[in-house]
C-alpha cells in the first residue's frame, strides 16, 4: 500500500489546527455540492473563555488558553438548551479531561467517569439551534463532545482523542462534521435516539474501536472520509434509512478476530458509490438485512475474506471492481431475494467469484468473472435465479456450479473458457430442475 493511504501519527500543534482551519475556510468559499454548512468569519464582538463555563446566551465564544479538568464527573463547557446561534472557536487550544493517558480502544475508560468536554443542549428539551464548534483539540473524556436535541450547525477542524465516545449525538439533525480527526476513541462518533441529515466530509477516523456507530437515524451523507486501523468497523449503521457513502476510503479496519470496512444492519435506501475498500481484515462490506440498496462503482481489493457479503433484498450491485480478496468476490446468504448483480469485474479472489447460499430470485447479468480460485459462480440450495450473459473464464474450478438442492435456475448465453475441472461445461449435481442453454453454456447432470 502506498504511503498516501497511511495516517500520520503526529499530534497536531495549535499552529497546525489553525492552519487547517484557514484552508477549510478557503475551500468552503468555493462551495461543495451536496455538503451543507459554511465557515463563518469571526465577528468583532467575541466572548472569551478562560475557565470551565456554562453558556446561557447566544454569541461567538473563543478559548484564550488550554483548559483541563481532573474531576471525572465535570463538564468543561456547556451550552443551555433553547438557544440559537452559538459558536465556540477553540483557536487551536485544547480541552483535556481526567482520562488523558494513552490507551487503545479496548482498554478501560472508567477513569473518565461521566466527564464531558463540550455539552450542547439537553435530551428531549427545547431544541438548541445552529451550534458551531471549531478549531479545537479535545482529549480524555467520557464524551469529547455531546449534542442533545440540536438542529443545525457544524463541528469543524476538531481533533478528538482517547475518549469513550469521541462525539455522541442524541436527537440531532442537520449538523455538518468536516475536517475533524477522531483517533483512539472507543467509539469515534456515535448517534442514537433518532436524528438525521448529518453530513460527514473529509474527516479521518483512525484507530478507534468503531470509527462511527450510527443507530435509528436517517439521511446521513459520508463523503471523502478516511477510515483506517479501526479495530472493529470503519462505519456501523444500524436500523437506518437513506444513508449515502460517496468516495470514502476504508483501509485496514479490523483486529485479530474480525473487522469490516462498513457493517450495515437492517438498512434501506442506502447508496454506496465510488468508495475504496482496501485490505480490511475480514469483509470490505457486510449488509445484514434491508432492502433497496445500491452498491456501485466501488473498489474492493485485498480484503481478508469476501469483498461483499450479506443478506438483503431488492438491491443492486453494479459496476464494481472486486479483486484479490481472500474469500469470495460476492457472497450472498439467507434472506437475499430479488437482487441484481450486474456489470461487475470479479477477478483474482481466492474462492468463488460469486457464491449464493439459500438465496432465491436473483439476477446475475453481464459480469466478467475471471481467474478466481474456486468456481466462477456457485449456487447452493438456491432457487429461481437467472445467470445470463456473463463472461466466465480462467477460474480454478467450474465456471458455474449448481448443487442438487437448487431448482428452477436459468443459465443462458454465458461465455465460458479455460476454467478448471470441467473446462467449458457447467456442473449440476444429481440433476435438479434447472434450465441451461446448450448452445452457449451447458448444465450437466452427474
Amino acid at each position: 500500500m502506498s504511503s498516501e493511504n497511511s495516517p500520520r501519527e503526529t499530534r497536531l500543534s495549535r499552529r497546525d489546527v489553525l492552519r487547517r482551519s484557514a484552508v477549510a475556510t478557503i475551500i468552503a468559499g468555493f462551495g461543495l455540492s451536496g455538503v451543507a454548512g459554511t465557515v463563518s468569519a469571526k465577528p468583532k464582538d467575541v466572548i472569551p473563555i478562560d475557565e470551565p463555563t456554562r453558556i446561557t446566551e447566544s454569541g461567538y465564544y473563543v478559548l484564550t488558553k488550554d483548559l483541563a479538568i481532573t474531576n471525572p464527573d465535570a463538564t468543561v463547557i456547556s451550552i443551555d438548551e433553547g438557544l440559537s446561534d452559538v459558536t465556540i472557536d477553540g483557536q487551536g487550544y485544547s480541552i483535556e479531561g481526567p482520562g488523558n493517558g494513552d490507551r487503545t480502544p479496548f482498554d478501560d475508560f472508567s477513569d473518565t467517569g461521566t466527564s464531558v468536554g463540550i455539552s450542547a443542549g439537553s435530551y428531549e428539551e427545547e431544541v438548541l439551534e445552529n451550534v458551531t464548534i471549531k478549531n479545537l483539540c479535545v482529549r480524555g473524556f467520557f464524551n469529547g463532545l455531546r449534542l442533545e436535541s440540536v438542529r443545525g450547525g457544524a463541528i469543524q477542524n476538531v481533533n478528538i482523542y482517547i475518549c469513550d465516545y469521541g462525539t455522541e449525538c442524541l436527537q440531532t439533525y442537520d449538523v455538518t462534521v468536516r475536517n475533524c480527526l477522531f483517533k483512539k476513541n472507543n467509539q469515534g462518533f456515535y448517534t442514537t435516539e433518532g436524528g438525521g441529515g448529518l453530513v460527514f466530509h473529509k474527516n479521518r477516523f483512525i484507530g478507534n474501536q468503531t470509527g462511527a456507530l450510527l443507530t435509528e437515524s436517517v439521511d446521513a451523507l459520508f463523503k471523502e472520509n478516511y477510515f483506517a486501523y479501526n479495530t472493529s468497523y470503519g462505519v456501523e449503521p444500524v436500523i437506518v434509512d437513506g444513508y449515502r457513502f460517496i468516495d470514502n476510503t476504508f483501509y485496514k479496519n479490523g483486529n485479530d478476530e474480525f473487522g469490516y470496512g462498513i457493517f450495515l444492519d437492517e438498512v434501506s435506501g442506502t447508496v454506496i458509490r465510488g468508495n475504496r475498500f482496501i485490505e480490511n481484515l475480514q469483509y470490505g462490506l457486510y449488509i445484514g438485512g434491508g432492502f433497496g440498496n445500491h452498491i456501485e462503482k466501488n473498489i474492493f481489493d485485498k480484503n481478508g475474506d469476501a469483498g461483499i457479503r450479506g443478506g438483503f433484498q431488492d438491491s443492486v450491485i453494479s459496476k464494481n471492481t472486486i479483486t484479490d480478496n481472500g474469500g469470495e468476490g460476492i457472497s450472498l446468504v439467507g434472506t437475499s431475494l430479488d437482487n441484481e448483480i450486474s456489470k461487475n469485474v470479479i477477478s483474482g479472489n481466492s474462492k468463488d467469484g460469486i457464491l449464493f447460499v439459500g438465496v432465491d430470485n436473483n439476477l446475475i447479468l453481464k459480469n466478467t468473472i475471471r481467474n478466481n480460485g474456486g468456481d466462477g459462480i456457485e449456487l447452493r440450495d438456491s432457487d429461481d435465479n437467472v445467470i445470463r450473459k456473463n463472461i466466465i473464464t480462467g477460474n480454478g474450478d467450474l465456471p458455474i456450479r449448481i448443487d442438487d438442492e437448487s431448482t428452477g435456475n436459468v443459465v443462458e448465453k454465458n461465455k465460458t473458457d479455460e476454467n478448471g475441472d470441467s473446462g467449458n461445461g457447467n456442473y449440476k449435481e444429481n440433476g435438479g430442475d434447472n434450465d441451461g442453454d446448450d448452445g452457449i453454456c451447458r448444465v450437466d447432470s452427474h
